[in-house]
């Protein structure tokens, strides 16, 4: 009997934003099979189905911090392994033309068991403790690929013309190119969440019934409500011009040359002009000058 998808609890969803490895561990193996059997309705090769898994799983943990509801991270769940797994069936399709059109075998796993929830959970556990890769190591991988992606076009090739062979290493080295530009490029948010995370980072406090105002280095002006927190990372206005607001507060924002011209953004909460209320709704304004005001949110990240 197939096994079904149990909806995620709360305490599962508090553990995967809090960064706890054993929720994640007991939410990979509790819905192993369900995963895995909705990867094997895409796949023609029902083997490959637990690796689609553990991609699914590891990307979720990487946006761990950004689930509101139990419901966003099933849905992502569930998105990232249908993905996956065209992404996995258009690969072999790919590679199954290449070898019909060149002659060539190309050994695969086929035939080999699927990996168990534990195998698979050890696949993960790995990644995740894998130390982070430094740029030597990796122009030494991108070096290798090309380097590999060489002598199989050449020995492909031996009888080929010399334009179609360097046709086919251009176009290796580009995938492998885009591939590790995919794979390690950083996004703005990601870049600010990293410099928030510096031990130098500024935070500054208003007390109960007490507001505060300063002004940043790149001449924002901020106003603090009251109990409320502004943490400034340690490379404001050089590298980034974010900042996390815990509680309530607002921007008078400088406009710089130097930076690209555009508005205040905010991750989870939305902001508005006018007076502090609810809002779901972001709106820009017609006017060159952005003051955007933060209604109440708890730890938001506002970039500008």
């Amino acid at each position: 009997m197939p096994a079904t998808f149990t909806p995620l609890t709360n305490d599962v969803l508090d553990g995967v934003r809090r960064g706890d490895e054993k929720t994640l561990e007991r939410l990979f193996r509790s819905h192993f099979d369900a995963l895995v059997e909705e990867a094997k309705a895409h796949l023609d090769d029902a083997t490959l189905a637990p690796r689609v898994v553990e991609t699914a799983v590891l990307r979720a943990w990487e946006k761990h911090e950004s689930f509101e509801t139990t419901a966003s991270l099933e849905e992502f769940l569930h998105h990232a392994v249908h993905e996956g797994a065209i992404r996995e069936k258009s690969r072999r399709a790919a590679l199954h033309r290449f070898e019909s059109h060149e002659g060539v075998h190309v050994n695969r796993a086929n035939g080999h068991a699927a990996a168990t929830v534990d195998e698979a959970w050890q696949h993960i556990a790995n990644t995740l403790h894998a130390p982070p890769p430094d740029a030597a190591s990796m122009a030494a991988k991108a070096e290798m690929s090309r380097h590999n992606a060489a002598e199989h076009m050449a020995a492909v090739g031996k009888r080929r013309s010399p334009l179609i062979t360097l046709a086919y290493l251009l176009a290796a080295v580009a995938v492998v190119a885009g591939l590790l530009f995919t794979i390690f490029r950083e996004s703005p948010d990601e870049k600010v969440t990293r410099f928030l995370k510096h031990p130098d980072s500024q935070e500054i406090m208003s007390k109960f019934g007490q507001i505060g105002s300063m002004t940043l280095d790149d001449g924002t002006k901020a106003t603090i409500g009251a109990d409320s927190k502004l943490l400034i990372p340690p490379g404001f206005n050089k590298e980034v011009r974010a900042v996390r607001v815990t509680g309530t507060a607002s921007f008078e924002i400088a406009k710089q040359d130097r930076w690209p011209s555009r508005c205040a953004s905010v991750r989870r909460r939305s902001w508005r002009r006018g007076p502090s209320s609810p809002s779901t709704t972001t709106r820009r304004p017609t006017s060159p000058s952005c003051g955007w005001r933060k209604v109440r949110s708890t730890s938001a990240l506002a970039r500008w």
